[in-house]
């Protein structure tokens, strides 16, 4: 699939959306700007309802999601900062309440020294040490937000000696235990249950920055949105603009903020029917076999977290429309939450627009036998003849025959010729050295 052609998030999935963040996407006209709002938006809000939870797999999991938006400088992914815009009213209630004492439920756990009064915040920086993103967490109860408009801010911090946190990040997404001991402090911090959401944008060269290969376990971890659109000018002046979008987004995140405190503490149990768990065996059994089939076995991990992603991409849908559902007292209504045909429906749609992102993303990353070959690079190249000297035409020809696009075909033989997988002869031949 060529990046270039990557497909919008269908109409049939903003029409079926919760009336909050109908209202929402509808500030947003251009099609890729849109798509990048909700999902960016679906990100925040997997980090916003840490009371809700249900079982999959045998195993309890929070809705909690990892995005990435990747485009072209200046081609609108900045719109995702319109998503954090919508969280702050909770970041700003989270600070506010820092001396608050901990909540008895939480699942951190303090061992030898406990630090009382310290800063809590939904959202938690990129540039941060591993002690410290476990230090926050711990701050906050075992859950927040990381949301970085330039995804190069985590890369340099993965980069360094004391924030190597790509081992968190992986944790984290499973909720596996996480900890810190300090010996000169005399202190031990063990989170049980991290609840960890991400949302990232950047370009496929910072991409590589963080997920170095297609076998590093935070690439499966990932919704990706890729895009590769060229940007237009656009009328800036005030009369071309009708609405205050900022002003906008403000009031719907101060609804967010009081809508969300009223849901609680308290666990909320999310479930799906047993029509949707038919449906979602059933549909993930052929995707992994179709990837299993077209990329190999080692990218099995695609389709398996797809299906865990898919099952919190309907938890935050369904946790969404809760908070349009208003008691006899005009509070929030309390109670398990069981997915809405609507919303599985739409969770499923968005998983399969986002695997084909995942797709067009898997051809950015290099693969993990052939270091320095992205995806479409080692696709092309396993695709070549074995045997010696072949054309050129040949060479185009075979990467058609496996899916290749013409154009991605004849670059992908230009860069396997420059980076010395393959050699040429006078005659214009091609074979493989590698």
């Amino acid at each position: 699939m060529d990046a270039e052609n990557t497909p919008f998030i269908p109409a049939s999935v903003y029409d079926r959306l919760p009336r909050f963040l109908k209202n929402l996407c509808e500030e947003f006209k251009d099609n890729r700007e849109r798509d990048v709002f909700l999902t960016s938006v679906l990100g925040i809000l997997s980090g916003c309802f840490d009371s809700v939870s249900g079982i999959y797999a045998g195993s309890r999991v929070h809705p909690n999601l990892y995005i990435f938006i990747i485009a072209p400088p200046a081609s609108g992914k900045g719109n995702m900062t319109w998503a954090k815009l919508l969280a702050l009213p909770l970041h700003e209630k989270a600070k506010n309440i820092s001396d608050e004492a901990v909540d008895p439920e939480s699942k951190t756990t303090f061992y030898l020294n406990e630090n009382e009064g310290e800063l809590k915040m939904l959202f938690i920086p990129a540039n941060i040490s591993a002690a410290a993103i476990i230090d926050q967490l711990n701050n906050n109860g075992g859950y927040g937000i990381i949301c970085e408009t330039e995804a190069d801010t985590l890369a340099n911090t993965l980069k360094q000696e004391w924030g190597n946190i790509s081992d968190i990040l992986r944790k984290a997404f499973h909720h596996e235990t996480i900890s810190l001991r300090r010996k000169t402090k005399n202190e031990y911090v063990e989170i049980n249950n991290p609840r960890l959401a991400m949302v990232l944008t950047g370009t496929p060269g910072q991409l590589r920055g963080i997920i170095p290969s297609t076998e590093n376990g935070l690439f499966s971890r990932f919704i990706f949105y890729t895009y590769h659109d060229v940007p237009e000018w656009r009328k800036v002046a005030p009369s071309n603009h009708t609405t205050d979008k900022e002003a906008k987004i403000e009031k719907f995140g101060q609804w967010l903020a009081e809508r969300v405190s009223q849901l609680g503490k308290s666990s909320i149990e999310f479930r799906l029917t047993d029509g949707q768990w038919e449906e979602l065996d059933v549909h993930f059994k052929g995707l992994l076999e179709k990837t299993q089939k077209e990329l190999g076995a080692s990218a099995s991990a695609i389709a398996t977290r797809l299906g865990l992603i898919t099952f919190r991409l309907a938890m935050v849908l369904s946790a969404t429309r809760r908070l349009e559902k208003i008691d006899k007292e005009g509070k929030v209504s309390s109670g398990d939450i069981e997915c809405s045909d609507a919303d599985f429906k739409s969770a499923m749609e968005l998983s399969d627009i986002y695997y084909r992102h995942a797709l067009d993303t898997y051809d950015l990353v290099p693969s993990g036998d052939l270091s320095d070959l992205t995806g479409a690079e080692r696709k092309f190249y396993n695709a070549l003849p074995d045997e010696a000297w072949f054309p050129r035409a040949r060479a185009i020809s075979n990467g058609v025959d496996a899916s290749i696009p013409l154009r991605t075909a004849y670059a992908c033989l230009h860069k396997l010729y420059k980076k010395g997988y393959l050699e040429r002869d006078k005659e214009g031949l091609f074979r493989k050295i590698k």
